[in-house]
């Protein structure tokens, strides 16, 4: 799947490996710069196999545009942690690079509640021990 934006895109006839952004499945093109994304992923998802960005109609750019203004509101309507933690996990959205964020700021969320817990545990034996 391509995007379309590629066409006068200039290329070096050389093969060149690199890894799915999705995925991080290997691939190698007979080109240089590589693929950004896998075949596989670039049918899953829709996303241009050359730049990784969504190949989507004008009716799904609308909806999408729609669901990125839900997900505004909602970060502060509902606050920005529980917007992507518990009110939606926002499936509705193809965006690979959103859904890699969102991940990324749970799971790094995540890690600070563990830290903090731990600092208090650590300091309470200290203390109280």
């Amino acid at each position: 799947m391509d995007c379309g934006k590629h066409e006068k895109m200039v290329v070096m006839h050389i093969f060149s490996d690199g890894e799915c952004i999705v995925c991080d499945k290997e691939i190698q093109t007979s080109h240089t710069p590589c693929n950004m994304v896998c075949p596989e992923c670039s049918e899953k998802y829709e996303l241009c196999e050359i730049c990784g960005e969504l190949v989507i109609s004008e009716e799904e750019k609308e909806k999408h545009l729609e669901y990125f203004e839900d997900v505004k509101y909602r970060m502060g309507a509902e606050g920005f942690h529980y917007c992507f933690e518990g009110y939606s996990h926002w499936n509705e959205i193809k965006d690979v690079k959103f859904h890699e964020l969102r991940k990324l700021y749970l799971d790094t969320a995540k890690k600070i509640e563990e830290y903090v817990d731990k600092k208090i545990e650590e300091y309470g034996e200290q203390l109280y021990f």
